[in-house]
């Protein structure tokens, strides 16, 4: 091993730029190994976190269930679903008048050219 080591203090010698370039990339290999343990770490602490939520969720569920009764419960998840349906489809609704007036508006030449890039509709 001796006789390697000896031809690399001469290598490293003759040309210090291989030795920049070497405590260079050592520097690197250093952060990247940094790096990679607060990825893990933090991939961790993540996973911990979302399986806390998810089992909290259904201990959650589980209770609400448990103290409402399941006709009440899914009751209620049908209500609110029916709710958010009339919800999402109003503003469907909204939102297509808003796309025809700007069709019916770039036909007759309203808001078109003002320079900015809107339509005229908002």
């Amino acid at each position: 091993m001796l006789p390697y080591l000896n031809r690399a203090a001469v290598l490293a010698k003759d040309s210090p730029a291989i030795l920049t370039v070497g405590v260079l990339l050592l520097l690197l290999l250093i952060a990247m190994q940094i790096l990679n343990f607060l990825r893990r770490i933090m991939i961790f602490w993540v996973k911990v976190v979302y399986r806390l939520v998810f089992w909290g969720g259904l201990a959650l569920l589980i209770a609400v269930v448990a103290q409402r009764g399941v006709e009440r419960s899914v009751g209620d998840v049908m209500d609110w679903g029916r709710e958010l349906s009339e919800v999402w489809w109003r503003e469907y609704r909204r939102w297509e008048g808003y796309q025809k007036m700007h069709q019916q508006n770039q036909g007759s030449g309203y808001g078109m050219g003002n320079g900015n890039g809107r339509a005229g509709w908002r």
